[in-house]
Order: structure tokens, then sequence, then C-alpha cells
């Protein structure tokens, strides 16, 4: 027998990754009543306060504006955000292209991601860092290598391993040569910056130093002036003039 429209409840799915509707038969009962999203699996809690109003989802983001008014941002440029997140630390921003939807965005692996907003579908990226963790010196020490991304949209990202010792980076030149030699960007400096990878008790260090900024270095959207420097996790990004590297784990 198929069911009257008045019994059927219409849930979106509250995970900024999916946004996907959920169609589901109204319980007799009232209160509460959890679901799991059969798309994502999301686990979500739902309150019915009576038979007839439209359900609320408990503890999670607000409901989307009025979808008479939706803008369709889906072929627009991607927009990264500023900032440092986390992995495993929850996040609510409001959507930089349409400015109305909110988002709870929770990273789950360190890196850039991309994902949708539910509402504009304006693509929105995410750079996160994994959390900081102290070893004990009883712990085994694995010797993890580290090496930079150069992030290029619509091409094969180029990577560039960073040796032992001092590796410096900047403009190609032949007058002032460089380790690690950025093509294409007039903007960067020649050995703009250097890095050095030391062997400690816990494992490899890498800091990022500051040798020339004729034009900005940042490192997660902080400014760093000549001879400051920084110690540097997996997952950060760093730019000099207008190129984009990602510092990863070279596995």
């Amino acid at each position: 027998m198929a069911m009257e429209q008045k019994d059927i409840l219409i849930i979106q799915c509250q995970n900024a990754e999916c946004g996907k509707k959920i169609k589901l038969r109204r319980p007799d009962k009232e209160g509460i009543i959890r679901i799991a999203c059969p798309y994502c699996k999301k686990a979500m809690a739902i309150r019915l306060p009576n038979p007839k109003p439209k359900p609320e989802v408990v503890q999670e983001t607000p409901q989307q504006p009025a979808r008479q008014d939706r803008p369709d941002n889906s072929q627009a440029d991607p927009i990264t955000l500023e900032g440092e997140f986390k992995v495993g630390q929850r996040y609510e921003f409001k959507c930089p292209h349409c400015k109305k939807q909110p988002i709870g965005y929770t990273p789950q692996e360190a890196g850039e991601k991309a994902f949708p907003c539910p509402y504009c579908k304006g693509r929105i990226v995410i750079g996160a860092k994994s959390k900081t963790r102290i070893m004990t010196p009883d712990e085994s020490v694995c010797l993890i290598r580290g090496k930079l991304t150069k992030l290029r949209r619509g091409w094969f990202n180029a990577s560039y391993p960073l040796k032992s010792g001092t590796t410096t980076v900047g403009r190609t030149d032949l007058s002032v040569q460089s380790d690690i030699s950025l093509d294409g960007d007039p903007t960067i400096s020649r050995r703009s910056i250097e890095i050095d990878v030391t062997t400690t008790e816990s494992g490899n260090k890498f800091k990022l130093r500051v040798l020339r900024t004729t034009n900005p270095v940042l490192v997660n959207s902080e400014r760093l002036n000549e001879g400051e420097s920084i110690q540097l996790n997996f997952g950060d990004i760093i730019l000099l003039g207008k190129t984009r590297l990602r510092f990863d784990k070279d596995v």
C-alpha cells in the first residue's frame, strides 16, 4: 500500500559532504528518534513534537535558507578557507560563496579536502594538519622523510623530496641557483627559503627559514619576515609569491 504524503517525512542529511534527502515513514510515537543516512551513514537524532510539524534536527547545523533564493555557485572557482585546521576537530563557519549556509566540518585526515556547500553548491577547500603528537624516549623512532608538493590547478602536482641537511628553494635563475628551482612564477625570490632536516631521538624535524622576502612568504596564511623560522608539520601550506606548496610525507 502506498503511503500518504502526510505520513512521509523528508529529512536532509546534515553531513556537509552529503546533503541528500531522506524519506521515511513518520513513527506513531512523539519524541526523539535516531536514524542513519542510507547514503553516507551519518547518524542523526530527530525530534518529533507532534504528528504534523516538520521534524527538528537535534544538535545539528541550522536548516538551509529558503529554496526560492538559492544561487548556483557550482561553476565558481573553489574558495580556500584561511586559518589553521586540525584533524579530528570540528569547525563551524558560513559558506564563503553564498554567505548564508552554516556548515559544520571535521577534517578526517591531513592535507587539502574540497567539498560543496549543500545550499549553493560552491566548492570549499580546507587544508588540515595532523595533531601534534609528543613521543616518549621509549617509543620506536620512525624516520619519516618529507617532500614539497607544488599545487597546480588543472595539472599534475610536482613533488620535490627534501634531503637530510639544508635544502634551498627559490625562483629558477642560472646566476643564483637553488636546490629546488621553481619555474613560471617571477614573483618568487631567488633562494627564497631554506628547509633544514635534522634527525633527533623522536625522528626527523623540519624547520623552514626565510632567506629573502621581496614578495610575501606565508605558512598557513601566517606571514614570515626575512630571518624568521618555523617548524613544519605535514599538511602545512607554504605560499611563495603566487606559488602554493604543500609539505607532505615522502612515502
